[in-house]
């Protein structure tokens, strides 16, 4: 899964993490030699393994906010909704999102 869009790509005046109007970058990376690459474009999820259901496990999902990668499964709810689940260990102990496919323009 890779990042192909952002609300705010660039940063804003006075935020901290980046110089207004420059691209935002993966500040929080563990990795001092991976803090300057861009979040757009960024790989964040890797690795699954599809099930045949509509589920898929044994993958990851980076986090660009905490700098932090989690074992992650997903499940597709219906045409347009994946259930994503991050979690540390057992599937448990995480967190779900729900993402929704935004429809084309025009």
């Amino acid at each position: 899964g890779t990042i192909v869009w952002l609300e705010e790509p660039e940063y804003l005046p006075g935020d901290p993490d980046g110089a207004a109007g420059t691209p935002k970058i993966d500040t929080e990376n563990p990795d001092p030699a991976l803090r300057t690459r861009p979040i757009l474009s960024m790989v964040i999820m890797e690795g699954f393994v599809y099930d045949g259901d509509g589920t898929w496990h044994e993958g990851t999902i980076y986090d660009a906010n905490n700098g932090k990668t989690y074992r992650c499964k997903m499940r597709l709810e219906g045409r347009d909704t994946l259930k994503v689940r991050g979690f540390i260990g057992f599937s448990m102990i995480g967190r779900t999102e729900v993402w929704t496919r935004v429809a084309k323009e025009g």
